[in-house]
């Protein structure tokens, strides 16, 4: 029992420095220091890894699945605004990425009661981490460290899965 009181401690702090990183991460793409806000990035990718592994093999607490969940918004959304906001990332993609993320979150908390544990789709994790994927290729790209098209690419697939989890989540709703 202690263990897994440990884990799950461990697998919010985890999550706690992904929170922790949002802002040096955006500040650092704002501030043009790619090398920096990709390290930061890779990073913060890292910590929902470990959280998820953790999640999986020790179980989640209620605040535990909050916490991801909150998380992976805000850093999706804070490196999808400061990529924008400094060329990184077209104006199309950006609202797609944020448009998924508002509305997912109002959902989620339309849906379900703060006194439940949120229960990601497959498809939403799926969107996540292609997500995560084309965030680092963007900020990569902004560095001059991945080729422009690379992105463009992952956008599209990223446009798929953001689509695909929309409606799998409007089903999830509608029962």
């Amino acid at each position: 029992m202690v263990a897994r009181g440990l884990t799950r401690a461990l697998a919010n702090l985890a999550t706690v420095a992904r929170l922790l990183l949002v802002v040096p991460i955006a500040w650092a793409i704002l501030d043009e220091r790619a090398l920096s806000a990709l390290l930061l990035l890779a990073a913060a990718v890292a910590t929902d890894a470990v959280d998820g592994w953790l999640a999986r093999r020790f179980g989640t607490s209620l605040l535990g699945s909050w916490l991801d969940v909150t998380a992976d918004r805000l850093l999706i959304a804070a490196v999808v605004a400061a990529l924008w906001w400094s060329g990184g990332l077209d104006g199309w993609i950006t609202a797609v990425l944020v448009g998924r993320e508002a509305l997912v979150a109002a959902g989620a908390l339309a849906a379900f009661a703060p006194s439940r544990p949120m229960r990601p789709l497959v498809v939403g994790k799926v969107h996540t981490a292609a997500a995560f994927l084309l965030l680092v290729a963007a900020v990569a790209a902004a560095g001059g460290l991945a080729p422009p098209p690379l992105v463009d690419l992952l956008a599209v697939a990223v446009t798929v899965t953001a689509l695909l989890s929309l409606a799998a989540y409007a089903e999830r709703l509608r029962r």
